[in-house]
């Protein structure tokens, strides 16, 4: 159980790092600030859900 909750974190913490280099990156790019958030957005989901998917194949209990 206590591998699943450090994976879970390690796993939000990347999701987050991920995203916020995903929204700086479209504002340098000349974005607007609406199209960095969503930006931002569609990749922390991407990253956290595909995270979540591999942690619950690695550790399925």
């Amino acid at each position: 159980m206590q591998f699943k909750i450090m994976t879970v974190i390690i796993v939000l913490l990347i999701a987050l790092v991920i995203a916020l280099a995903a929204i700086l990156c479209s504002l340098i790019g000349g974005g607007s600030r609406q199209a960095a958030m969503k930006t931002g957005g569609v990749a922390f989901v991407s990253v956290a859900g595909l995270g979540m998917v591999i942690t619950a194949y690695l550790d399925p209990a």
